[in-house]
């Protein structure tokens, strides 16, 4: 209908229609910004001969969706849409596939120069996806934005439409109205399009408003009226019951330590999805459950199964390992280590919905838009801080004692300077004016009454505070006692040590912290306390030197001593070792100063009381770490100065090319270098506190002559920040990167490839052979004789060949019937690769030892068109070229660790390779066409069907036994266009024979005149006809026969 009218909002004082109403993220962004860059990237691409636009509508029809992406899936990219210049989807699907852009163009999206757009985007989209949003995060949300416009302005400029200036002022609306996804259209766009389907299914022209007005107002009464709305009630979907064979013996034990002494198949049952307070639990799929440290990565878990038991479902979990995150496709890294457990889903914080796995180049990985951070919910203001003067007061927030305790230390410190400005500003107020106001002539209270009576607490000190100030303080101040050596530089005039930079500055100013270990304070503990329930109690809670530095009042004890008696001896030993330890760190640093100015390990340790010596109580690994701490704290600057730079970033400092500096530009990345380079070899700090990243940050922004503003030092510390995280990644040898891993990393987490946890290889029906019916006499001779094989190790080898022969029915009827535990316990004889190859050669008529060193030969020749994996051996070359071939995972087939799937696969340990099936280890050998021959002979002894992936194996097994039964399309295909003919052996000595005599008869009919060429020429192709036909029934009538020889790839 378009505008009919001037709006009512127009009549507000001080109103403004784009001040004053936040932007719309989904429009902006998902129907805006992001396909434009997409469609321009794809089109760049092109015009780089990188793609064909047959190529991108390809991969976007066939790329594989996980199952939470699958609602979201897009349409394919056509090739009419890439010339329209538009993508045809929602704004849910238009997000999908940007988020997944490195995934499906993951082969060209380091070739394409402007990929940076779409980094940059990437990054800004995650920032205004978040929720919560952290205020820190505005300043690099406005960089980022700068950074986007000026690389469309270089790299797109024809597409600088409205929006991309819409970017710009994200950071003001998200400061003025929260985060921006909480004021999107999203929501009301789902409800729009209900409507809009009605509409379109019902045919109703009449009267439409009524009609959907009416249908939803029933809709609404209907759900009412089950108050569905208002109840949050668990839902199972797909519950099945649990087999015996489901889990393997790790799982087993998991569940037996959780649930006790269980019948698995009688009190267990599992189900697919599980809905827990209106959030989706799906098997395989991945969730963020926590963080890993203050870096605020990502926790992952992968749900194994989803069980219930005694009317309560769980969740069999494997924690992941968070890698790292991978810049080049946008998504976190994960891996597993089988670290699994089981968690209560009602005890698990939500801040995603479920992820999926994608792999690329054997790694796994996650992909969301989002940055995650620490929040609590609690509303902590300021008022509520000041009434947190207790422990008990902190549980809530903190779980463990050093938190509580240091929370409390930072809170004094805190209210005293609250108090300094509150003193300051009531004595100025007195002088310049003598007008107090009712709030401030009352504030005394009555010499008769208490505090507690008419005062809170708050309303006390702010009373109080001038008149105990003026009280309590002193007209003349003196300063506390101070430590001889301090003293005796003072007496000798060596007042230059006082100076900026100098330690006894330091030392007078500063408080100090003890860096003890918990089992340093422990053994100190013991020295005066013989209660061994305390001493626990000091292991449980984890009492270090920090918290012990912590610990200066009786009401901080009150945890740890019962008794005022223990509470009071603790605080004046604790007072002995504080000056202890004070006096040696003093002597030490006036030691060292004198010798040297870089301190080494053994003049920075910390010294135990005088009563107890360094090797009862700290190990060399304490020692360093302690050293360490120190050493940072000690040698870096007040004032950090950045190291000398090139000629060329300083050129663009005094020419003020500021924008240089800039995102993902080069001089942003040197000069990052350099610092986190100095910051590593000349001061070895991996992790800087807060104090050291201002001053960092400090020094960056006076390098850049910048305004000294919070806004720019967070941008610098944060990109200072990230690259430590990836420079820890290059030191994981460091003694200060492995403390803070065993500290805060999770060990023993991940995930391995799309791991098939409790499945075995499912057996074929059509691989069954055709056994002889024997009579129970017969057949019970040759049960016994199949039980002396058990002991073989007495039997000698010829004789034992010729035992295997005859008791091959025996073994053939129990494949059928046992799972492979029990095949291996009952036929021990499968561990012996002779033996195995022999029984093949009696049921297929195979001798897999020749015919595999025969084909892989001619089958690399065929198959490889250039050079590739030249450094592995021709068996494992062959595998990978297949693979890549049929655009599969190799770590289904051979891996160097647990295998992933049941069906067979051949796992590297040192040297020798292993051939597992259902997750046990059969066979091994050192060959590696001896491994590839087993790991076929394994789908024909156990009679094994093939995975659905698994088309490397299918087109060996049919090259390697001359079956085509298992071969689909694609493998088809592949054989026509790489000219591979499967014969057997006897089909290619008859076929030579016919090509002989093709060749005499052509060559005859070359000889003879031109009238009788036609007759001799048809007569030649009807004997080859003929030949061909006899050629064929023979394949087939010797496909079956256990005698036919080895068949071979036609080369």
């Amino acid at each position: 209908m378009g505008i009919v009218g001037k709006s009512l909002l127009y009549d507000l004082v001080g109103f403004h229609s784009t001040t004053s109403l936040p932007g719309d993220l989904m429009h902006d962004f998902l129907e805006g910004i992001c396909p434009i860059v997409i469609m321009a990237l794809l089109k760049e691409a092109s015009s780089l001969r990188l793609l064909t636009y047959a190529r991108i509508q390809e991969l976007t029809e066939t790329f594989p969706y996980g199952h939470f992406d699958t609602s979201d899936r897009p349409p394919p990219i056509q090739v009419k849409h890439l010339q329209n210049d538009r993508i045809s989807a929602t704004a849910s699907q238009k997000l999908c596939i940007f988020r997944l852009f490195p995934f499906i163009f993951y082969s060209i999206i380091d070739k394409i120069p402007s990929i940076i757009v779409y980094k940059q985007l990437r990054e800004i989209l995650d920032l205004v996806l978040s929720t919560p949003f952290r205020k820190e995060w505005l300043p690099i949300l406005r960089d980022l934005c700068i950074a986007f416009q000026q690389s469309m302005l270089i790299h797109f400029p024809t597409k600088m439409v409205p929006k991309c200036h819409f970017v710009l002022g994200y950071d003001q609306i998200i400061k003025d109205y929260g985060p921006a996804r909480k004021n999107w259209c999203m929501r009301y766009e789902a409800y729009h399009s209900y409507f809009k389907r009605i509409a379109l299914r019902s045919n109703n022209f009449k009267n439409v408003p009524k009609m959907l007005a009416s249908r939803y107002q029933m809709k609404q009464s209907y759900r009412l009226s089950r108050m569905a709305l208002f109840k949050t009630f668990d839902q199972a979907i797909g519950i099945k019951n649990v087999k015996n064979n489901h889990f393997n013996n790790q799982l087993k034990q998991i569940l037996i330590d959780h649930f006790g002494i269980i019948d698995i198949a009688k009190d267990l049952i599992q189900c697919n999805k599980y809905y827990h307070e209106n959030v989706e639990y799906y098997r395989f799929g991945v969730y963020v459950v926590d963080f890993l440290n203050n870096n605020e990565a990502p926790g992952f878990i992968h749900v194994v199964n989803i069980i219930k038991k005694d009317q309560k479902w769980w969740l069999l979990v494997d924690i992941l390992q968070t890698i790292s995150y991978n810049d080049m496709v946008c998504a976190w890294e994960i891996k597993s280590t089988d670290n699994y457990s089981i968690l209560d889903p009602h005890h698990l914080k939500y801040y995603a919905k479920g992820l999926d796995i994608y792999e690329l180049n054997n790694s796994s990985f996650v992909s969301f838009n989002a940055r995650f951070t620490f929040y609590l919910k609690l509303e902590i203001d300021g008022e509520t801080l000041a009434l947190m003067g207790s422990i008990d007061k902190t549980t809530t927030l903190f779980p463990k004692l050093k938190q509580q305790l240091l929370f409390l230390s930072e809170r004094e410190k805190l209210l005293k300077v609250q108090k300094t400005d509150l003193i300051s500003s009531i004595d100025s107020s007195s002088i310049t004016s003598t007008n107090f106001s009712s709030s401030s002539s009352s504030i005394k209270p009555a010499a008769n009454c208490s505090t507690d009576d008419y005062m809170d607490d708050r309303v006390f000190e702010e009373s109080s505070v001038k008149q105990k100030s003026n009280i309590l303080f002193p007209i003349e101040y003196i300063i506390p006692a101070l430590p001889d050596s301090l003293l005796q530089d003072i007496d000798a005039g060596a007042l230059h040590k006082f100076g900026p930079h100098h330690t006894t500055l330091f030392l007078l100013c500063e408080e100090y912290t003890m860096n003890f270990s918990c089992d340093e304070v422990v053994e100190w503990c013991k020295s005066f306390i013989n209660d061994d329930i305390i001493i626990s109690r000091f292991k449980e809670l984890e009492i270090d030197g920090e918290t012990l530095a912590l610990m200066g009042s009786i009401d901080k004890t009150t945890t740890l001593f019962p008794k005022l008696k223990q509470q009071l001896l603790f605080l004046s030993e604790r007072e002995k070792l504080l000056k202890v330890q004070k006096t040696d760190l003093i002597s030490s640093i006036d030691s060292s100063s004198i010798t040297s100015t870089n301190f080494s390990s053994s003049s920075s340790s910390i010294k135990p009381a005088a009563n107890c010596s360094t090797d009862d109580y700290m190990d060399d690994r304490v020692f360093e770490e302690s050293s360490v701490k120190q050493k940072s704290n000690i040698l870096f600057p007040i004032e950090y100065i950045i190291p000398a730079l090139p000629d060329s970033l300083l050129q663009d400092i005094e020419a003020g090319a500021l924008h240089k500096f800039g995102p993902h530009h080069t001089n942003r990345q040197v000069l990052v270098d350099i610092v986190t380079h100095d910051l590593i070899n000349q001061y070895d700090l991996f992790y800087p506190t807060h104090k050291q990243f201002d001053l960092i940050g400090t020094a960056i922004i006076r390098q850049l002559k910048l305004p000294m503003t919070r806004d720019n030092i967070a941008i610098w510390k944060d990109a200072v920040q990230t690259k430590l995280k990836r420079k820890r990644l290059q030191h994981r040898d460091h003694v200060d990167v492995k403390h803070h891993q065993s500290k805060y990393s999770k060990n023993g987490s991940g995930r391995p490839v799309k791991r098939m946890i409790g499945k075995v290889a499912q057996r074929d029906r059509q691989k069954q052979l055709m056994l002889l019916n024997y009579d129970a006499d017969t057949f019970n001779d040759l049960q016994l004789k199949s039980k002396s094989l058990k002991d073989n190790s007495q039997i000698e080898f010829n004789s034992l060949l010729n035992l295997w022969k005859e008791t091959v029915y025996v073994r053939r009827k129990a494949i059928r019937d046992r799972p492979t535990s029990e095949i291996l316990e009952g036929f021990p004889g499968y561990k012996d690769p002779v033996l195995i190859f022999e029984e093949v050669k009696i049921s297929m008529g195979v001798d897999l030892r020749v015919v595999v060193r025969r084909q892989i030969p001619i089958l690399l020749q065929k198959m490889i068109t250039t050079p590739a994996f030249i450094t592995d051996s021709p068996p494992i070359q062959l595998i990978r070229v297949l693979c890549r071939q049929f655009e599969e995972t190799v770590h289904h087939t051979y891996c160097n660790t647990t295998p992933s799937t049941p069906y067979p696969t051949l796992v590297f340990v040192d040297h020798i390779i292993h051939v597992y099936v259902d997750f046990i280890p059969i066979v091994s050998t050192t060959s590696p066409d001896d491994a590839l021959a087993l790991l076929l002979a394994m789908y024909a002894i156990f009679e094994l069907n093939f995975h659905k992936n698994s088309r490397s194996i299918r087109l060996l097994y049919a090259i390697v036994f001359a079956d085509k039964r298992f071969l689909s399309n694609a493998i088809r295909d592949v054989i026509q266009e790489k000219q591979i003919d499967i014969y057997s052996e006897l089909n290619r000595q008859q076929l030579t024979e016919i090509n002989s005599i093709t060749n005499n008869l052509v060559t005859e009919s070359s000889t003879t005149e031109q009238p009788h060429c036609y007759n001799d020429n048809k007569s030649s192709v009807n004997m080859v006809i003929n030949a061909t036909e006899i050629l064929n029934n023979n394949e087939n009538a010797t496909s079956a026969s256990f005698d036919s020889p080895a068949p071979i790839v036609k080369g």
